[in-house]
C-alpha cells in the first residue's frame, strides 16, 4: 500500500508484540519505554531499540525471569547501552514529525477540496484548513501513542500531555480567529488545476516520506534479525 513503509511495518510489529505481552511484563517494560521516549532519537531508531527491548521481555517471559535480572543493570543504562551498541547518534525528531504532519495535512486538505468539488462548492474555507491541520496533528500525536498501542501508552506521559495541551490551545485560538475572520479560497476558474496540484503534492510527499523511512531502515538490516 502507498501509506506503508519500513517505519509503519516496524511499528505494526511492535504493536502486535506489545498487545500479546502479559500485564506483569508490560508493567516491567513500561519504565524503559518511557525513558526511551525522552531520548533524542530518530523515530525509526526509537522503534528499533523498542523492538530489541520487547525481544528481551519475550525471552524473560518464557524463562519466567524478571526483566531487571535479564538486563543485568538499571533500565536507563541498558537503553543507553543498546543505543551505543547500534552506533545510533542523537538526532532530533522534529523534522521527521513535520514530515509526517505535513503529509497528513496535505492529504486531508486534498480530501476536503475534492468533497467540495463533488458538492459543487467552489471554495476551500479556513475552517476546513483548520480541520485538516488538527486532523494531521492528531494522527501524529495521538495515533502513534494511543491507537497503535491500544491504550498502553509507552511515552513520557508528562511530555505527551504538554503536546496535547499545546495542540488543544492552538485549536481553540485558530478556531476563534477563523470564526471571527472567515476566509474562503475560491476555486472557480482554476479549481481543477488546484485539485491537480494538491493531488500531485499528496502523492509526492507520500513518496518522499516512504523513501526517507525506507532509506533509514537500510542502515540497520533489521528485517533479518
Amino acid at each position: 500500500m502507498f501509506w506503508r513503509n519500513d517505519l509503519t511495518t516496524l511499528r505494526k510489529e511492535n504493536t502486535g508484540r506489545i498487545a500479546d505481552m502479559g500485564e506483569e511484563m508490560w508493567e516491567q517494560l513500561y519504565p524503559a519505554l518511557q525513558y526511551l521516549s525522552t531520548r533524542q532519537l530518530s523515530l525509526f531508531d526509537r522503534e528499533l531499540i523498542k523492538s530489541e527491548l520487547i525481544g528481551i521481555v519475550e525471552e524473560a517471559e518464557i524463562q519466567g525471569s524478571r526483566l531487571d535480572r535479564k538486563m543485568g543493570m538499571p533500565y536507563q543504562a541498558f537503553c543507553d547501552f543498546l543505543i551505543e551498541k547500534r552506533g545510533i547518534r542523537k538526532k532530533s525528531s522534529i523534522g521527521e514529525q513535520l514530515l509526517e504532519t505535513g503529509t497528513c495535512f496535505i492529504w486531508w486538505l486534498t480530501f476536503f477540496a475534492v468533497v467540495n468539488l463533488i458538492q459543487n462548492d467552489n471554495a476551500v474555507r479556513s475552517n476546513e484548513i483548520l480541520a485538516a491541520l488538527v486532523a494531521a496533528m492528531a494522527v501524529v500525536l495521538l495515533g502513534d501513542h494511543m491507537f497503535e498501542y491500544r491504550g498502553r501508552l509507552s511515552v513520557d506521559q508528562k511530555k505527551w500531555r504538554i503536546q496535547i495541551g499545546v495542540m488543544v490551545v492552538c485549536f481553540f485560538v485558530l478556531a476563534a480567529v477563523t470564526s471571527r475572520y472567515p476566509i474562503a479560497i475560491p476555486l472557480t476558474a482554476g479549481r481543477w488545476i488546484v485539485i491537480g496540484i494538491l493531488l500531485v503534492a499528496s502523492v509526492l510527499l507520500l513518496l518522499i516520506r516512504n523513501w526517507y523511512w525506507n532509506s533509514r531502515s537500510k542502515q540497520y538490516n533489521w528485517k533479518s534479525e
